[in-house]
């Protein structure tokens, strides 16, 4: 991985330990709100480019969900 690449990655992982936390805070709450359609499509996007696929794929999968007007 490039070291510009590198640096975003690190970026990103940072950034996922604040999602976890609202993640973790959606789920005691309404899992059909905005924020966490927000935040699943944004993982949806990033991880699979930042090297982590099972979590884009299941990221992307709750997006789906949402675009179908389901709740995940």
């Amino acid at each position: 991985m490039s070291d510009a690449l590198a640096g975003l990655r690190q970026r990103f992982v940072a950034r996922c330990v604040g999602d976890l936390a609202r993640l973790r805070d959606l789920a005691r709450g309404d899992l059909a709100s905005s924020e966490l359609q927000d935040l699943a499509h944004s993982l949806a996007g990033a991880a699979g480019t930042f090297g982590f696929p099972h979590v884009s794929d299941v990221a992307g999968g709750v997006d789906d969900r949402f675009a179908l007007g389901q709740s995940p």
